[in-house]
């Protein structure tokens, strides 16, 4: 396994317009988050749809992806609705990508974040037809990405975040994230859609060494 993920998805309305992917390739991981227009019908439909296709790129191409190229395919094929999304592939020692929207990706390094995703143009957005895909890349050291949509990272301040690193188990540090979010009252004021990933890390091999003394007449 190249990475270990944990996600986990806060909605605040009845139907969620966030969608999330994480998809297998043969030597990478493909991650996506996709936010859903709320001021535009069908959001929820033209999320979903962006991660479906996104799968589909991931998983019947053998070679390389062009992540712009497909958001743009995207972009041209959703016929209701509008959407952000943000693809990751992540290798071995490095990521790369493409992005639409105000959806960003979070890479630790050291003891501070940094974002390589924010190179995207807010709007226009999938499905409106002229959007302009952005790629981005990075090299990558095994360390804690967190890829999220807009109603997490406006809402979300770092310095608590990068304080929770190094406290939680990896298997619920996207709950823990998604749940940082919710204002006082414990509403949200939008969906929330995390995703979390990094390079597992090995266990330390705990050995039991026998001492046996040599018995002399």
């Amino acid at each position: 396994m190249l990475i270990e993920t944990s996600q986990h998805v806060i909605s605040c309305r009845p139907a969620c317009q966030d969608a999330v992917g994480v998809f297998e390739r043969l030597d990478s991981t493909v991650l996506v988050v996709a936010n859903g227009a709320g001021g535009i019908e069908d959001g929820e439909l033209a999320a979903g749809a962006v991660v479906t296709a996104i799968r589909e790129a991931a998983t019947s191409q053998a070679g390389p992806v062009d992540w712009v190229q497909v958001l743009r395919n995207i972009d041209q094929a959703l016929g209701s609705g509008q959407s952000t999304a943000c693809v990751v592939e992540v290798g071995a020692d490095s990521l790369c990508g493409a992005c639409v929207g105000d959806s960003r990706v979070g890479l630790l390094v050291g003891d501070a974040m940094i974002f390589p995703s924010d190179v995207q143009a807010q709007k226009p957005l999938l499905g409106s037809h002229v959007a302009v895909p952005m790629p981005f890349s990075t090299s990558w050291s095994g360390s804690l990405l967190i890829l999220a949509s807009h109603g997490f990272w406006k809402a979300m301040r770092l310095e608590p975040l990068l304080a929770s690193i190094h406290n939680l188990a990896f298997p619920v540090y996207a709950r823990t994230c998604a749940e940082m979010v919710p204002l006082p009252s414990g509403a949200v004021a939008d969906d929330v859609n995390v995703i979390c990933a990094r390079r597992p890390v090995a266990k330390p091999v705990t050995r039991r060494i026998s001492l046996i003394e040599d018995e002399q007449d």
